[in-house]
């Protein structure tokens, strides 16, 4: 296979492991995690590179890993023994992480070229050169089998533990009530998440690596409600944005990691103007619907009050319904043209008569 694509494979596959793993932190509210533990995982990288004595992938996946691993279950004792609220134990827990490896590499590293671009965030361009080689046998980029190992932990992981890990999710307490265990699998779910996002970003970068695990959800949340339509077009939507990101960025000369970051923008963004139920415009419809059903209401209950009256002649037409019930024009035209639809009412001679259904609701009479 060309560089080309093995980037392009390796950028799918982050893109497929974080999305998946993302559904479920995005349904446990803690989208942050993702970005806290791409900081706190700095002193593990540094940690890798002092026993490695090398900017090593693999002793740096390992390294990173543990550190993560280490911030979860620190984040996680806290909030269970000092009880305090998970973003308080975060907002703890990260800072004093990314402290110490920024003070490791101040103090121990200042004449090496172990900055936060080598140690925090990956380089896409240059991770199908990175080969794993077993007897001499070239296997492929050391990227591509960590995201294969993860996306295998990921996948295993979240069926056997489907259902402790929707439970524990969206209720604890249920989840306890019916003899399940909410800790375990919360403690499951953050190492899941851990080692996606630890895999990923020593390929595709931190920024990206955050991106992938709270966006795609985020997308699938707006168009599904359903978990398994949730996760697959998350996953869709994290490889999509992915092929379509990097091919661009490699036609423009830009930052892959970049373009696929502003593609799933792109995304989210129509995501939020047209998702169905709960996109913008959907939202407007529905509000538009009921302003007409709140309209044919009100018409109903006007032209019931009115008939056989002796005004009935000059409070049934559709300049006085305009200008009693505040409507405009359109809202009027609107309305009638629903009741009549509906078959609630009639309209000759420049006269609305109510043909309606006799359970038809009223409001009560407001003069007095």
């Amino acid at each position: 296979m060309t560089a080309t694509a093995w980037m392009l494979v390796i950028v799918v596959l982050a893109g497929i492991v974080c999305a998946w793993a993302g559904v479920f932190l995005v349904l446990r509210k803690g989208a942050m995690t993702a970005d806290a533990i791409s900081h706190a995982v700095l002193p593990g990288l540094v940690a890798a590179f002092w026993l490695s004595g090398s900017r090593n992938l693999l002793t740096g996946f390992l390294g990173a890993l543990f550190a993560a691993l280490l911030t979860v279950g620190l984040v996680e004792w806290l909030a269970q023994r000092a009880r305090l609220r998970q973003d308080t134990a975060l907002g703890l827990v990260f800072p004093a992480m990314f402290a110490l490896g920024v003070l490791w590499v101040s103090l121990a590293y200042q004449d090496v070229h172990l900055d936060t671009d080598a140690v925090l965030f990956g380089d896409l361009t240059l991770a199908p050169f990175d080969r794993l080689s077993l007897n001499g046998q070239d296997l492929g980029p050391n990227s591509f089998w960590l995201m294969i190992g993860s996306l295998l932990i990921v996948s295993v992981t979240t069926t056997l533990l489907h259902r402790p890990l929707l439970s524990s999710a969206f209720d604890e307490t249920y989840a306890k009530l019916i003899g399940l265990k909410p800790a375990l699998a919360n403690a499951a779910l953050m190492t899941v998440v851990a080692t996606a996002i630890v895999a990923a970003f020593t390929a595709v970068g931190a920024i990206l690596a955050v991106a992938l695990v709270v966006v795609p959800a985020t997308i699938g949340l707006l168009w599904r409600r359903a978990v398994l339509g949730v996760t697959l077009i998350a996953i869709g939507t994290a490889a999509a944005a992915a092929t379509l990101g990097t091919g661009l960025a490699l036609q423009w000369d830009l930052s892959p990691a970049g373009m696929v970051v502003v593609i799933l923008g792109s995304f989210y963004g129509l995501s939020v103007l047209f998702a169905p139920d709960r996109g913008w415009y959907a939202r407007r419809l529905q509000a538009e619907q009921a302003r007409v059903q709140d309209g044919v209401m009100a018409l109903c209950a006007h032209l019931q009050r009115h008939a056989g009256t002796a005004d009935e002649s000059t409070e049934n037409t559709r300049e006085h319904l305009q200008s009693e019930l505040g409507w405009t024009e359109a809202q009027t035209n609107r309305i009638l043209s629903t009741a009549q639809q509906l078959g609630i009412i009639r309209e000759s001679e420049g006269q609305i008569h109510y043909i309606g259904p006799v359970d038809s609701p009223t409001y009560p009479d407001k003069q007095p």
